[in-house]
């Protein structure tokens, strides 16, 4: 579901239609988008990863032991990518590069 009740959020949509997006640290995000629609995004060691895509919207990861994230890259470059509701945090990006992204209700 889209971020709503005690989830601290502030979302803008610049003139190119892409987003700036944060979350509070309670929810372990934060992210941004460029202008391009590509994204970069940081989790908090409590979530355990760092996450980010290159203004070619292909994908860079790092993540520890712990940490409860699942994804996949398509031929283009492109990232689906899931993390469960411990991290508290749904979203992927689509073929042409731009983000959905919703926090769950267990955020």
């Amino acid at each position: 579901m889209w971020l709503d009740g005690d989830v601290e959020n502030e979302v803008h949509i610049d003139i190119e239609g892409c987003v700036q997006f944060g979350v509070d640290t309670e929810c372990c995000v934060q992210f941004r988008m460029d202008t391009e629609c590509c994204v970069q995004l940081w989790v908090d060691t409590e979530c355990c990863v760092q996450f980010w895509v290159d203004i070619e919207c292909c994908v860079q990861f790092r993540m520890d032991i712990e940490c409860c994230v699942q994804f996949r890259m398509d031929t283009e470059c492109c990232v689906q990518f899931r993390m469960d509701t411990e991290c508290c945090v749904q979203f992927w990006v689509d073929i042409e590069c731009c983000v959905q992204f919703w926090v769950d209700t267990e955020c």
